[in-house]
């Protein structure tokens, strides 16, 4: 698929330029778009394909997903993460991996585009869907409310406070996309990451949603099933945050 072919009028009831999603969106010299939600939704295709079509036409950097490789170098295949002590050990490695990466890439590209397959938001997701009755290790006063729970379970998969600190600030300062799952499951089984039923897909996607509230940070909910429509979005919102 040629990219630049897209023919952006993806709706002809509303024009892009005046999309509710992308409301939020303010400009600025360095852009960071950060694709997130459950596994199998299209946000590496999402991400290869927007680059392709831009970095012919400025600096883009990227960030790929850390899981698979973590995953490798952990010696940890999919049916390990049945065991929940194992899941929540590779879900702050993955946590602070991502944080590695993203501190790294905007010392090295403070200017132009960065845009990241996943954030340290996902991984938080995946550890609050296994533990809904609290996350290991985490002895902070039951009192809190919704928004320091969530910020305590940042700062538990980080190490400290002052990271998890440095990542909403990061994150509120970028371009979100919540990545929305297909009608169906599409994801292909490679034994490596979890396989979600749809069912599980939904359940992913809302509470990303809910933590996203939480912490204050703005995102574009990308419902569009179309991978060329989602491209005619993060085109639109990242021509916005740039002029």
């Amino acid at each position: 698929v040629d990219a630049r072919s897209i023919n952006m009028n993806i709706d002809k009831q509303q024009s892009m330029t005046t999309d509710p999603r992308l409301k939020h969106v303010k400009p600025g010299s360095q852009t960071r778009i950060y694709l997130v939600g459950a596994g199998g939704t299209g946000k590496t295709f999402l991400k290869d394909l927007y680059v392709k079509e831009t970095q012919h036409h400025g600096d883009v950097a990227k960030i790929d997903e850390v899981a698979r490789p973590l995953m490798k170098e952990m010696g940890i295949c999919q049916d390990d993460l049945n065991d929940c002590n194992l899941f929540w050990d590779l879900q702050t490695n993955i946590a602070k991996r991502q944080f590695e990466q993203e501190r790294k890439k905007d010392i090295s590209h403070s200017s132009g585009t960065i845009i990241s397959d996943r954030s340290v938001i996902d991984a938080l997701v995946y550890a609050l869907l296994r533990f809904p009755n609290g996350l290991p290790m985490n002895d902070v006063p039951e009192q809190l409310d919704a928004r320091q729970t969530a910020f305590s379970g940042l700062s538990l998969l980080l190490g400290c406070r002052e990271a998890a600190k440095e990542a909403v600030d990061r994150y509120q300062d970028s371009l979100i996309v919540l990545v929305n799952p297909f009608n169906g499951n599409d994801a292909i089984d490679d034994k490596i990451r979890l396989v979600m039923s749809n069912t599980e897909l939904d359940a992913f996607t809302s509470k990303c949603r809910e933590v996203l509230n939480l912490l204050d940070i703005k995102f574009i909910d990308l419902k569009v099933k179309s991978p060329l429509g989602r491209l005619a979005i993060l085109r639109e919102a990242t021509k916005r945050s740039t002029s």
